[in-house]
């Protein structure tokens, strides 16, 4: 059986995200991009599946600013 190692991304989400309008900002990558949404986009499923958010809401949110040249993710509540 094969092991899934978690990007190094989403253990720093999950471990510094704690209460609402924590934010992680990184340099910006479209690859990084990328990942980033697949992984907040897990992370709303899981929320959504426990019962933390509600279906319409997001728990984590990226936000990218290619001029600026950073990516956040930021924790809605």
């Amino acid at each position: 059986m094969a092991r899934v190692d978690k990007l190094k991304e989403r253990i720093e989400i999950e471990k510094k995200l704690r209460k609402k309008e924590d934010s992680i900002r990184y340099e910006f990558s479209d690859g990084l991009a990328v990942q980033l949404r697949r992984c907040v986009s897990d992370l709303n499923r899981l929320a959504r599946i426990d019962r933390i958010i509600e279906k319409d809401q997001r728990l984590y949110s990226v936000k990218t600013n290619r001029g600026a040249g950073y990516i956040k993710v930021v924790r809605n509540y």
